[in-house]
């Protein structure tokens, strides 16, 4: 998991026009420190579940040792507003933690929060909102912001080549996973305005952010990298 908080703090220091120029932005580092700083007694399944106030809403195996786990919290839960204090919301927040199924500690860093909100406000194209221009300029600067805009996205959703590593990029887990074959299986995020990658995904394929989408993915079960074109995201629910 530290991987993906080292990943994301090399990405916001990268010194390339179209990443520093780009409003999209991965949330800061520290704010999955602090969601850390909150858990960092709760290593377990049910301790987890004591420091937040609730239990995990869904939970699926992703490898053959470990589970992810989501607990989704309203404001009435206990442990909601030290978390949206964390990552800077007054949405509710998404908590996703991978842990060992035999129940031993989880390891650090291994949880992340979002807010239950689509990021979609990450990828507005530069230029958009009211106003024309008869020369075309503002449109080609649109299509300039959305295109990059898709290759960022599309850059997050290539780096998270595990199925932990996709969930706690988009701050859910899937909607559903088929039964494995053949060594794999294929999981889905049917992605509306209350999951955090909405925008993500929506932005990967330069569609409104207003849209639904799914991203479909393969994943090896044994919990290693999947193959690089094994993600498909499509517009619908």
């Amino acid at each position: 998991m530290y991987r993906i908080l080292i990943a994301t703090a090399v990405l916001l220091l990268i010194p390339q026009t179209s990443l520093a120029d780009s409003r999209a932005a991965r949330p800061p580092t520290e704010y999955q420190v602090a969601v850390e700083e909150f858990l960092a007694e709760a290593r377990t399944r049910s301790t987890i579940r004591d420091r937040v106030g609730i239990r995990a809403e869904s939970c699926i195996e992703s490898s053959g040792t470990t589970e992810l786990c989501q607990w989704s919290l309203r404001d009435r839960e206990w442990g909601w507003q030290p978390l949206a204090r964390a990552i800077h919301t007054r949405a509710r927040v998404a908590l996703v933690c991978e842990l060992p199924i035999d129940g031993s500690p989880r390891a650090e860093g291994s949880c992340t929060a979002h807010p239950q909100r689509s990021n979609r406000s990450q990828f507005t194209p530069k230029g958009a909102g009211p106003g024309r221009n008869p020369k075309g300029g503002l449109r080609k600067k649109r299509a300039a912001s959305r295109e990059e805009n898709r290759a960022i996205a599309q850059s997050w959703l290539d780096s998270a080549g595990t199925l932990a590593e996709m969930s706690h990029l988009l701050g859910a887990l899937p909607s559903v996973c088929e039964p494995p074959a053949n060594g794999e299986r294929i999981c889905i995020w049917r992605a509306t305005a209350r999951v955090y990658g909405h925008g993500t995904i929506a932005a990967s394929i330069e569609v409104a952010g207003s849209k639904k989408v799914r991203l479909h993915c393969r994943f090896p079960i044994d919990g290693s990298r999947r193959r690089p074109d094994s993600c498909d995201a499509r517009i619908g629910s």
